[in-house]
């Protein structure tokens, strides 16, 4: 049988919207007086936490490994950016707008 110790540990793996939801859930469904109630409950939530476990792992899977646009004209600056960046706590770029300053 699913327990609340049980669904409550696998929280830490959803993102902080699905774990806030359904740590309310967990606990409605620990108050159930009736345990075929309740282990009905824990089952569903049981079956929402691996979907929201197999949405974060899409999720995670969409990001892209590494974005770049080689035609903006900022691009030819990014080594210098990147030895900025690595040096400096603080580092502001100008340049015009549509330049790729926030993009690159």
């Amino acid at each position: 049988m699913t327990t609340q110790r049980d669904l409550r540990a696998r929280l830490g793996d959803l993102m902080p919207a699905d774990r806030r939801v359904l740590a309310r859930a967990i606990t409605r469904a620990g108050r159930i007086r009736s345990d075929s109630q309740r282990g009905k409950a824990m089952r569903a939530l049981a079956a929402e936490l691996a979907a929201a476990s197999d949405r974060l792992e899409r999720r995670r899977q969409a990001i892209p490994s590494q974005v770049t646009y080689p035609d903006l004209p900022i691009a030819e600056w990014r080594a210098d950016l990147l030895a900025a960046i690595g040096g400096h706590q603080v580092v502001i770029v100008a340049g015009e707008t549509g330049s790729g300053k926030s993009t690159q």
